[in-house]
């Protein structure tokens, strides 16, 4: 049964704002062993160690890019409280910033391991975090083209197009979404399986960073949790053009919602 938006947007909201707040916490957090905390733009000064503080820069985007703007974005035409058309703008410009962050963040890690002569991609969480990236800027690309320069062109075979697509669009949408969170998920996990052979002496601050990782990582999964239970169960926060953004099997391709 749908429910109305309310509570919910206030919760999925907090949620995904904790999640590059308590990432922010955990790569600060300072530690006795080595620089392991803190940022640096320039990945050329100080030792080995020190680069750290350039590769912290990652994480954060990342957790930025999916974990807030992604949430906020794939959400948006279920709980904005506005009009379809300002819900569609307002999608699209979550996203572009979304991706500008996690670019960022890849040349961030390329320019760490080139600097660090790290040049393997073999983890888990290197290959869902590139295919994520990949098959996320995909999805928007195809769709800005679709429903922006589309209905610009003001075509039939764009409109066409356009009442195809939307099924697609949403469910590989919310695929991709997913995935770019398993890609947080695994991100964490690695980090902190690095974290734990380089401070294996400092049990203090290691269980205060394994801690931290902890509570990132059900944070990270409630707010998935918090996504689906959105998309499946809650009506649409826009009373005039109210649809269920997933199932999509019975839209109406006909309406004005998607021209």
């Amino acid at each position: 049964m749908a429910v109305t938006g309310g509570p919910v947007r206030i919760i999925l909201f907090l949620l995904a704002l904790s999640l590059p707040i308590v990432t922010l916490v955990w790569v600060m957090y300072p530690d006795d062993m080595f620089k392991f905390h803190g940022f640096s733009l320039n990945p050329l000064e100080g030792d080995g160690e020190s680069q750290w503080q350039y590769f912290n820069l990652h994480p954060l985007l990342m957790v930025g890019g999916y974990g807030f703007l992604g949430t906020s974005a794939v959400s948006a035409f279920k709980l904005l409280p506005v009009s379809h058309d300002a819900q569609k703008y307002i999608h699209v410009a979550l996203h572009i910033v979304a991706i500008a962050l996690t670019t960022g963040s890849l040349l961030v890690v390329m320019t760490y391991k080139e600097v660090s002569k790290q040049d393997e991609f073999y983890s888990p969480h290197a290959w869902l975090g590139i295919a994520s990236l990949a098959a996320y800027d995909l999805n928007a690309l195809v769709a800005f083209v679709l429903f922006i320069v589309g209905k610009l062109a003001c075509s039939r075979a764009s409109e066409t197009a356009r009442r195809v697509f939307v099924p697609a669009h949403r469910f590989f949408g919310f695929i991709i979404y997913a995935s770019t969170m398993g890609a947080i998920l695994t991100g964490i996990a690695g980090r902190m399986w690095i974290a734990k052979i380089a401070l294996h002496e400092v049990k203090n601050v290691e269980g205060t960073l394994m801690m931290t990782a902890d509570y990132l990582t059900m944070l990270v999964t409630a707010t998935l949790c918090c996504v689906v239970f959105v998309l499946y169960h809650t009506k649409n926060n826009n009373k005039q053009d109210e649809y269920d953004m997933i199932p999509t099997d019975d839209m109406e391709y006909g309406s004005d919602v998607y021209k």
